[in-house]
């Protein structure tokens, strides 16, 4: 789906980490949960705008359009972590990684890059002034009508990134359910993942 004019949007995902840190014994947050793995990334999301004033007009007022309303969001810093209790090439250091690096790198990559359709539509019913069609506004005004027209946009791109952040987390609660780790589990024979397979 196009974005209208001025906008351009961009969904921008980094790819799954070459290195995995193997430092913790316990992955993840500090909440007395026992982990085999954690994987942690950033949603982010910016805008660069870019907007010019024309020839003052007979009516003392100036054309006023945006050239560029650039929105990125961005999935970035991804950061594989499995349990030093299992050594590097063992049975649960390899279930482990392949359910990090499928449940919480392609799974939420591939979910994120689906959402820009969702944000191109919901921007896209924010208009705003083109060089074909400019707001005319007095001279000097360029900067607060610029706040102005940006503030819904803003909002929405804030509401889209909490809504994309919601669909994700509630997508690795259901990827790390017990029913899920079961299956991880069962790959490997019990005595090999410790207290954490019981």
């Amino acid at each position: 789906m196009p974005a209208n004019a001025p906008y351009y949007v961009s969904f921008t995902a980094d790819p799954a980490p070459s290195r995995v840190d193997h430092s913790n014994r316990n992955p993840g947050p500090s909440d007395g949960k026992q982990r085999a793995g954690y994987t942690s990334f950033v949603l982010d999301a910016k805008i660069t705008v870019k907007w010019e004033d024309g020839p003052i007009g007979t009516d003392s007022l100036t054309p006023f359009f945006f050239e560029s309303v650039n929105i990125f969001f961005l999935l970035k810093d991804f950061k594989v972590q499995i349990s030093s209790d299992y050594r590097v090439g063992s049975c649960p250091y390899r279930a482990t990684l392949e359910h990090e690096l499928e449940s919480h790198v392609r799974r939420p990559t591939r979910m994120f890059l689906s959402f820009r359709d969702a944000a191109v539509r919901r921007l896209n019913l924010i208009p705003l002034p083109t060089q074909r069609s400019p707001r005319r506004i007095g001279l000097g005004q360029g900067d607060v009508t610029e706040a102005v027209l940006m503030r819904p946009v803003v909002l929405a791109v804030n509401e889209l990134k909490s809504q994309f952040r919601r669909s994700l987390d509630d997508d690795r609660r259901l990827q790390d359910s017990p029913a899920a780790y079961q299956a991880i589990y069962a790959r490997c024979p019990a005595n090999e993942w410790g207290a954490r397979g019981l």
